[in-house]
């Protein structure tokens, strides 16, 4: 995945900007038109197949939020939904692949029930330690201890922790933060150099935009927010051509949609093509 913006010295900034941000609008009106209600028509699914839908409709509704988000000052947001979509990414691309294995597609599907738990577990810990803190929630907390103290819930969750994720080397239960069990590193680098550049290169940049402090704009211009924010649209882009492709290839949408190659081929450059009719039309 390429993420280098294209060298045009004869736009502007800001129309470089408006380039990438109708490349999304064109992505994201052939995915509503022509790529969802095919996938909605897909019977008889495979776990497998349910996974790689389920992220690809989150990396779609996220580049939705892209398009609302149409103005400089949105540079943060837009950084943020950009290092989410590459998360998905990895996922996706660990989904579609035909050397899954099936103990990554249980882990998938159990790892929700599982990051749940353990989240709720924490909070109803501390609040047992420190019950003024019941009344000072935003949640229900008798609902959450309800759920968590249910009989036989731990029991349950741990023995499908210990059967999915194993045990760690000190012998203690291996509760994954990830559903992979791997940090998004460690995901990056399974899937060779390139992979593991963008996780340096685009990861890392965008995690300032996720943290607090102020490295996401101590001294930088207007000017240089303004290229943030155009970075971040067009690496979420890519991504999500990207994640298109997987998909098509997995659920063999070049023979089921008309021009689709076509189209793809168009997608993947379609700011440089937008540029080019904005000078000519």
């Amino acid at each position: 995945m390429n993420t280098k913006l294209p060298e045009i010295p004869d736009f502007t900034t800001h129309e470089l900007i408006s380039s990438y941000h109708d490349g999304i609008q064109d992505a994201v009106n052939f995915i509503e038109k022509r790529i969802i209600p095919t996938l909605q028509g897909q019977i008889n699914l495979s776990k497998q197949e349910e996974a790689t839908i389920g992220v690809f409709y989150r990396i779609h509704f996220l580049a939705n939020s892209l398009l609302r988000l149409n103005k400089k000052l949105d540079f943060n947001a837009v950084a943020i939904i950009s290092r989410t979509v590459f998360e998905l990414l990895l996922d996706i691309k660990l989904l579609s692949s035909p050397n899954i294995q099936q103990i990554q597609i249980d882990q998938f599907h159990a790892f929700p029930e599982i990051d749940r738990y353990k989240k709720a577990k924490r909070i109803v810990d501390l609040q047992i330690k420190h019950p003024e803190l019941i009344h000072n929630s935003l949640l229900d907390s008798a609902r959450r201890k309800s759920f968590v103290e249910y009989t036989g819930r731990h029991e349950s969750i741990e023995k499908k922790v210990k059967s999915l994720w194993g045990m760690t080397k000190k012998g203690k239960v291996n509760w994954p933060d990830n559903w992979t069990g791997l940090s998004i590193k460690e995901r990056a680098e399974k899937f060779g150099p390139l992979y593991e550049q963008e996780y340096l290169e685009i990861y890392s940049f965008l995690s300032s935009y996720t943290h607090g402090g102020s490295a996401a704009y101590s001294n930088l211009s207007e000017e240089t927010l303004e290229s943030i924010y155009g970075v971040s649209l067009e690496y979420a882009r890519k991504m999500y051509i990207e994640s298109l492709i997987m998909c098509s290839q997995q659920f063999k949408l070049t023979k089921g949609i008309e021009s689709f190659s076509q189209i793809l081929d168009f997608l993947k450059e379609a700011p440089q093509h937008i540029l080019v009719d904005t000078r000519l039309g």
